[in-house]
């Protein structure tokens, strides 16, 4: 080390007749000063940065990360520990998706779900969490129960709730959905839902694909036209507790991919939030009681999706010089858990109802739809609070109105039935369009 070094004088005295005398002074030239830092673009040592997601499916645009340059009065620092550099730069790039080379970097430690420090490049994940109901205590579509899963016909019951679930979201922008859900009513009867899904496409790219597209929009909450649609390409029901043994295996429905599945602000058609909805066949076999049984049918899944979670990550970066000083920096790059529109970079509050619907789920309530499935006559009940003219229609599976039924006022707390004959329908799924000032209430039939 040049400059930090030892300095040794020796004088010595000799009188010339044999009697020498000698003195030795020792100089110690000592470095006790660590390197310091620059280029740290404002930021002191352990300050916090925050930043925002900047869409709903938990996308972040992270700040340049800072190189901090260090300098020494005795040469040029280098790094602390080369090996760990070198291998969280290697780490560090596949996450924010370009070559780094952070000369002082030695430490970095994560906290929190969907990190992006943890993920990699363009990949995000989120919660699956069973539909939350409206202010009124029902989903928007008139449902008081809660589920994820919805097994039409299924002779284990049709509808379960999701226990833990969570949504892949995969650089190439497929999707990969878990969900463990358990019976609303027996919690011992488990299905685990495991399913992928084609890259998410915009509604304009939805509609360029092959054959008619369209969407479903039970509540008329959110706009279609900002959600996301995708095809599900495979899928697997196993179950698991008094259901162990059942094994389905699911499809797209329909097979023509009229409807997709979709993502986006009221695409689950049970509320308001962000979340996703989609039919699927299903075939396989039900075990109940030790017992198989062949099984299919269809079935409908959704559910509220959460990305915007609380993270954080902290940056060390560490120098030493020739003498063994070292200097630490650190800072923390942390999520704000605020959705900023990235154009404008102000807050997104939400999504309001399109105009013209009102508020769904207030006027009409639909009490009872029975015999369903039928194969001829079905009756069907409905509930209103005030006197109001309604449209009933029975539209198939591409949107198109098969069925006028009813076209007349509603009488408000008394049950008014509409007689559906369906007998000279071709067998399938239908969907019960019921249509009033202010309201849209669909059934499936």
């Amino acid at each position: 080390c040049d400059q930090a070094y030892t300095l040794t004088r020796t004088w010595v005295a000799d009188d010339g007749c044999g009697h020498v005398a000698s003195h030795t002074q020792t100089v110690e030239v000592v470095d006790t000063t660590a390197p310091s830092f620059f280029a740290l673009n404002g930021i002191e040592n352990g300050d916090t940065v925050t930043v925002p997601y900047n869409s709903a499916f938990g996308e972040v645009v992270l700040p340049v990360l800072l190189d901090p340059v260090a300098s020494d009065l005795c040469g040029t620092p280098v790094v602390c520990d080369e090996g760990a550099n070198t291998a969280l730069n290697l780490t560090l790039a596949a996450t924010v998706g370009e070559a780094l080379n952070l000369a002082y970097l030695v430490d970095v430690q994560t906290e929190g779900d969907n990190n992006p420090f943890t993920l990699e490049q363009g990949e995000t994940q989120g919660n699956i969490m069973t539909p939350a109901v409206m202010e009124d205590g029902m989903t928007c579509d008139n449902v008081s129960y809660l589920a994820g899963l919805q097994l039409f016909n299924f002779m284990a019951g049709e509808h379960f709730v999701v226990d833990s679930g969570n949504a892949e979201r995969h650089e190439d922008g497929t999707v990969h959905i878990t969900m463990a859900t358990s019976r609303a009513d027996d919690p011992e009867a488990k299905l685990l839902v495991e399913a992928d899904f084609e890259e998410l496409m915009t509604w304009e790219e939805w509609l360029a694909t092959p054959g008619e597209e369209t969407y479903k929009s039970d509540c008329g909450l959110g706009n279609h036209e900002d959600w996301f649609y995708t095809v599900m390409t495979s899928g697997s029901v196993v179950g698991s507790g008094s259901l162990e043994g059942t094994n389905l295996s699911l499809s797209h429905q329909p097979a023509n991919e009229l409807f997709g599945f979709q993502f986006g602000y009221g695409a689950n058609n049970k509320n308001a939030n962000f979340g996703f909805s989609g039919w699927f066949y299903y075939t396989g076999e039900v075990v109940m009681d030790g017992i198989a049984n062949a099984a299919n049918g269809s079935g409908d899944l959704f559910g509220d999706l959460d990305f915007i979670e609380s993270w954080s990550t902290t940056l060390t970066y560490c120098a030493v010089d020739c003498s063994g000083n070292e200097t630490t920096f650190e800072y923390t790059i942390e999520s704000s858990e605020e959705l900023v529109n990235p154009l404008s970079g102000m807050p997104l509050e939400g999504v309001q109802p399109d105009q013209g619907f009102g508020t769904p789920g207030t006027t009409i309530v639909v009490e009872s739809l029975f015999p369903n499935p039928t194969q001829g006559l079905t009756v069907l009940s409905l509930g209103t609070t005030e006197r109001v003219d309604v449209v009933v229609e029975l539209v198939d599976m591409r949107g198109a109105v098969v069925l006028d039924v009813f076209r007349g006022e509603l009488i408000p707390h008394w049950q008014n039935t509409v007689n559906i004959d369906a007998r000279s329908l071709s067998a399938g799924m239908y969907q019960i369009r019921i249509s009033a000032p202010g309201s849209v209430t669909t059934k499936k039939l």
